[in-house]
C-alpha cells in the first residue's frame, strides 16, 4: 500500500511506530524498508521525518543479500532515494 495519508494516520494517532519491525516467515523490516522496497519517495521522507532509522539492519531478507534502506535503494537504482537516505545520515559502511 502506498498510501502517505494513511501512513501519517497512523503515526500521528499513535498507531502505528516508525521504527517497529513486522516480523514474517520472508523478512523482518520497518515501514522505511517497505516503503524503499516499493520506492515511495513520500512516504520514505516522511518516515524519516518521524525519526525512522535510515540504518536499520533486516535480519531476514527475501530479497537480496541487500539487507539496509540504503543498499536496497542502491540495487533498485533508485538515485533519488539514495540521495535521501545518505543526506538523511545513512551510513554507507553498514553491510
Amino acid at each position: 500500500m502506498n498510501r502517505l495519508d494513511i501512513v501519517q494516520f497512523l503515526i500521528e494517532n499513535n498507531y502505528a511506530d516508525v521504527n517497529k519491525t513486522k516480523s514474517t516467515t520472508r523478512a523482518e523490516s520497518t515501514a522505511l524498508v517497505w516503503a524503499v522496497r516499493r520506492n515511495n519517495i513520500s512516504i520514505v521522507k516522511y518516515l524519516i521525518e518521524k525519526g525512522a532509522h535510515v540504518d536499520y539492519y533486516c535480519k531476514k531478507n527475501y530479497k537480496s543479500k541487500f539487507s539496509t534502506p540504503l543498499t536496497l535503494a542502491v540495487h533498485d537504482g533508485n538515485l533519488e532515494l539514495v540521495q535521501i537516505l545518505f543526506n538523511a545520515g545513512a551510513d554507507t559502511n553498514v553491510k
